[in-house]
């Protein structure tokens, strides 16, 4: 039985950063939020040092801080690339955000109560310059 010739086989470099794609995206089950949490804690509440040992940074706690520090930053980058792409696809997606923007929007829960009209506009400070003004003549 033959495939629908539509459908494309992925490569296996493909396959894998889909898979990779599908896994930065999906949200944390409570279990790997729970030890994800525990880890940092225990790297930046005990500051990562060994009380046994002195002074030393356990290398493995360094190394596991240092992934999860990319694997984030990682995933932020694609959503803000994701996010610049459909802000060059679409004109009024651009519009309402650089009007969000504008009204001193900062906030994902800010553009929420924007687009439902309930948004207050924050007022943005511009330095001005200053003027003594005293008593004296």
């Amino acid at each position: 039985m033959k495939r629908d010739s539509r459908r494309r086989r992925r490569k296996p470099r493909q396959r894998q950063q889909a898979r990779l794609d599908q896994e930065l995206n999906r949200p944390l089950t409570d279990n790997e939020r729970a030890d994800l949490e525990q880890e940092i804690a225990e790297a930046i509440g005990g500051d990562g040092i060994n009380e046994e040992e002195g002074s030393d940074i356990s290398k493995d706690v360094v190394i596991g801080l240092l992934r999860q520090i990319e694997y984030h930053q990682q995933a932020m980058r694609r959503a803000s690339d994701r996010f610049e792409r459909w802000l060059e696809r679409s004109d009024e997606l651009q519009t309402v955000w650089k009007t969000f923007l504008v009204s001193g929007g900062i906030n994902a829960h800010d553009f929420l109560a924007f687009l439902d009209g309930r948004f207050r506009s924050r007022r943005i400070r511009q330095r001005r310059h200053l003027r003594l003004v005293t008593d004296k003549a």
